[in-house]
């Protein structure tokens, strides 16, 4: 970790206590969040970033602190792949259609709080429709998205961390035409 941009951000949020929550599946996305963490650590500082399994000590009850970080949280970061929608636990259901799975509830209590949630798409995964998404996490899909690849990756994220110096410090947000805003997919009139 760079020292002298941690020492940066922590003199540029200092007196900030909102934070980044980074939501992810860890069989599928945990190499980029992990990559995304390194990142917006090494620009935000450490206790600016909430990733669960750099972030939570061993002992505490995991449900309660998670709510507590995105209670504490300006920004969720929803990282979303390929598989991301479509993902089965161990029985073969959905994980999505449980409500207790700790994704769906880290996204839906973001949403229900008006937290900014920012769908962050990799490996190529396009944004899930509403139809596509349970009811509580059916708002996800109006939420303005941006895509990192593994080509551009350094240059995604420097725009990443330019859209999340902005809603930190309260600024307006950036114009729709901004690069790395992604298009959400047109809304399908319900079959008859």
């Amino acid at each position: 970790v760079n020292l002298e941009c941690l020492r940066k951000g922590e003199l540029d949020m200092a007196s900030d206590t909102k934070a980044v929550f980074i939501s992810y599946r860890r069989d599928a996305g945990a190499g980029y969040a992990g990559r995304i963490a390194d990142a917006l650590v090494e620009h935000f500082g450490e206790d600016k970033v909430f990733r669960d399994i750099d972030s939570l000590e061993p002992g505490l009850d995991f449900a309660e602190a998670i709510e507590r970080a995105i209670e504490s949280s300006e920004v969720l970061i929803a990282v979303i792949g390929k598989n991301w929608l479509h993902a089965k636990d161990a029985a073969g259901r959905k994980r999505l259609e449980n409500p207790d799975d700790y994704v769906r509830t880290e996204i839906a209590t973001a949403l229900r709080r008006n937290i900014r949630v920012i769908p962050l798409l990799i490996q190529g995964a396009a944004m899930p429709s509403a139809r596509e998404l349970p009811d509580d996490l059916a708002p996800l899909s109006r939420r303005n998205a941006f895509e990192i690849h593994d080509s551009s990756w350094r240059d995604d994220i420097r725009r990443l961390v330019t859209v999340l110096e902005r809603v930190l410090k309260g600024n307006r947000p950036a114009p729709p035409d901004e690069p790395g805003a992604v298009k959400q997919p047109e809304a399908q009139p319900e079959a008859q």
